[in-house]
């Protein structure tokens, strides 16, 4: 039976090795190879091999009776069951046969050359040696897939059961042919199930189109390397397996079949180096939700992350924003519990933040859910005209340190970001700060980030700035805050609700003071500055004021001192200022009697005739117009242990050091465990 067995499969393998050279009607050994010759086109199919050598070359062409014939294809079964461990391919060939390399287990490496416009199925089956694969560069596809054999095992990869591969490199588009037994196209890598290497794939040259399932069930697929010619991947493309993935550099988008492409792959390193889009040109949701993923290297011609493509990837802990992006949609790395530092690196152009073009929207901000440490920013962040969302609206950020070439912080920039305790300014160019910029940062103090050479001190802004929004600090903790010189206008609430505000220093040049920009606060005193002309309804209302000067410029006060608590008022101003004409009343009956009215020596009849000013009960005037009060003390030591008994000497520091009335009281809130001697 064996013998009847082998001379049957013997004789299949003869009428393989004829069907397809059947147009061919010489037949030769030439050198280590049988070929069939054409003697009227002058064209040769290497049909067997007939060496021991492990080493063979396919020759582009061979000599025979005196004639030159080109070879134009490797036969089926040609190599099949050989024991070669390498083949060269010259060029010039374009046919590999069905099973041309069947059960070739030695073989180590195979190059296709470009001139091979088809191969046959399972032309590389069971070559269980086979490491590395290079489809060499052509503009032409190469064709893959079936044979009118129709053999059982027709419909498997080209090679198939190939189990060491670990580097493939394509350069040129593939085009699968379909099997006409299921209909289905023959797939030239399916089947690496039993896959026992870390495989590498490179995409370049050529190929510009990366087929569907091109690389389905290939389960232990280390790296992917997409190069710049390849414009689309089709659905499924890659093995959702890769552990990681580089698309290089091209100013032309990658499109993919939908969104969420990535998702299912258990990336750990991503290298992005272009755009990624949708065919209707929208990205969504590319790489979300991968929590496998842990490094990120956004460079090259990349400048759109879109909407939440990055969102939910847990293990991302540091992110780097290069110069080249110049704009991150809505939710870009929301849910990134593992982002600790991001950099926002120098660009020649802004990077615009907020909603995309898809039919997402969101009210969320690029990092929400993401516990960030430190942002640096060293460019300037605008929001898009159609954001629903702030950059970092409700990011818990530690630290945020802008550079020195940023010149405005948005709208909203840090909204809500309960955590944010200190703000770095390392240059001297920001000119505004948008309105809620800071609102309800309420964290944010006069400590300082110990981890950076950086001292923040108290909360001083850059001298650069010129103006600051409306709310830009609403609901914020800092104590005390030094308004830059050229600011002319405090814009509505931009100080309301920080109970914690002990001190502002107003600038020189400031003339308008709006509503509610002080309300709420908790301002032991308050210097309002000579060109001041008008302080708006509610300026200082709810705050905790016990002294105000008046600047010699105040012309009209609308009724900003409502429930204020004041015990001074310090005028400066000759002529007194304006009250508004409100149905209201600016002061109750208590502070009438309680508040002492200071007035230049000479205007004290005019106060005492004037609307409002005449209902103050407790008038005194002044020689010296120009007092100044005291903005800060510090003590020696603000903390001491003591022993029973001991004596511990204490100085004090009062800023400014032009201070009217430097005399300090001491004393002590409990005499029973401390007494003081002043």
């Amino acid at each position: 039976m064996k013998f009847l067995s082998s001379a049957i499969y013997g004789f299949l393998v003869v009428v393989a090795l004829v069907l397809p050279c059947q147009a061919y009607g010489v037949g030769a050994y030439i050198g280590d190879f049988y070929y069939k010759l054409d003697e009227a086109s002058k064209e040769a199919v290497l049909a067997s091999c007939n060496t021991d050598s492990k080493d063979v070359v396919v020759p582009g062409s061979v000599e025979y009776d005196g004639e030159t014939y080109a070879v134009k294809a490797i036969g089926n079964q040609a190599f099949m069951f050989s024991d070669v461990t390498s083949v060269h391919i010259e060029p010039g060939i374009i046919l590999i046969g069905e099973c041309a390399f069947e059960k070739c287990q030695n073989l180590k490496e195979i190059v296709i050359p470009g001139s091979v416009e088809e191969i046959k199925n399972s032309a590389f089956f069971e070559c269980y040696g086979l490491k590395k694969i290079t489809i060499e560069d052509s503009e032409f596809p190469l064709t893959l897939g079936y044979d009118d054999r129709s053999h059982w095992y027709s419909r498997y990869g080209i090679f198939y059961s190939t189990k060491v591969i670990d580097y493939i490199y394509i350069g040129r588009n593939l085009k699968f042919v379909q099997d006409e037994l299921s209909g289905f196209d023959i797939l030239p890598f399916c089947g690496f199930i039993e896959y026992k290497s870390a495989m590498n794939i490179v995409i370049g040259g050529g190929m510009k189109k990366v087929n569907s399932n091109l690389f389905v069930n290939c389960s232990n697929i280390l790296s992917v390397e997409i190069g710049p010619s390849v414009d689309t991947l089709e659905f499924n493309a890659f093995s959702g397996s890769t552990n990681m993935l580089k698309i290089k550099s091209s100013s032309t988008p990658l499109t993919v079949a939908e969104k969420n492409y990535f998702s299912h792959y258990k990336l750990q390193y991503l290298e992005l180096g272009r755009d990624i889009v949708t065919a209707d040109g929208i990205g969504d949701a590319f790489f979300s939700e991968i929590t496998t993923l842990e490094s990120v290297v956004l460079e090259g011609d990349m400048t759109t992350i879109s909407n939440r493509m990055f969102s939910g990837c847990t293990s991302i802990s540091d992110m780097r924003i290069p110069g080249n992006v110049e704009i991150i949609e809505d939710e870009a790395f929301a849910g990134c519990s593992g982002i600790k530092n991001v950099y926002f690196e120098e660009g020649s152009r802004a990077v615009v933040v907020g909603k995309g073009g898809g039919s997402y929207y969101s009210q969320k901000g690029l990092f929400e859910d993401s516990p960030l440490e430190r942002i640096w920013i060293y460019r300037d962040i605008v929001n898009s005209e159609d954001c629903f969302a702030s950059p970092f609206q409700g990011t818990p950020v530690y630290t945020a340190i802008f550079g020195e070439n940023v010149t405005e912080i948005p709208f909203g920039c840090f909204k809500k970001c309960n955590n944010i305790y200190a703000v770095g300014f390392l240059g001297n160019k920001v000119k505004k700060i948008g309105a809620q910029a800071f609102a309800e940062c309420n964290e944010i103090t006069d400590r300082i980030d110990e981890d950076l050479d950086i001292f923040y001190g108290e909360f001083s802004l850059p001298e650069s700035v010129e103006e600051i929004g409306t709310e830009a600090f609403l609901n914020s903790k800092f104590k005390e805050v030094r308004v830059p010189s050229k600011v002319k206008v405090i814009e509505w609430a931009t100080f309301l609700g920080c109970k914690d505000l002990r001190h502002v220093a107003l600038p020189e040049n400031l003339e308008r003071i709006r509503g509610a920009a002080f309300s709420d606060c908790s301002l032991g005193s308050i210097t309002i500055p000579d060109k001041v002309s008008v302080i708006e309804a509610g300026a200082f209302s709810d705050s905790k004021i016990n002294t105000i000067i008046l600047g010699h410029g105040l012309a009209e006060l609308d009724n900003p001192f409502t429930r204020c608590h004041l015990n001074f008022i310090i005028s400066k101003a000759e002529n007194p200022p304006l009250f508004s004409d409100s149905s209201s009343e600016p002061f109750s009956t208590e502070d009438y009697k309680r508040i002492k009215v200071t007035v230049p020596d000479n205007s004290i009849s005019k106060y005492q005739e004037a609307r409002i000013w005449e209902k103050f009960m407790q008038y005194s005037v002044s020689s010296n117009p120009d007092i100044i009060l005291i903005s800060k003390i510090e003590l020696s030591d603000s903390e001491i242990s003591m022993s029973l008994n001991e004596v511990v000497k204490l100085s004090a520091v009062i800023s400014p050091e032009s201070v009217t009335d430097k005399t300090v009281t001491w004393t002590t809130s409990d005499a029973s465990v401390a007494t003081v001697d002043a």
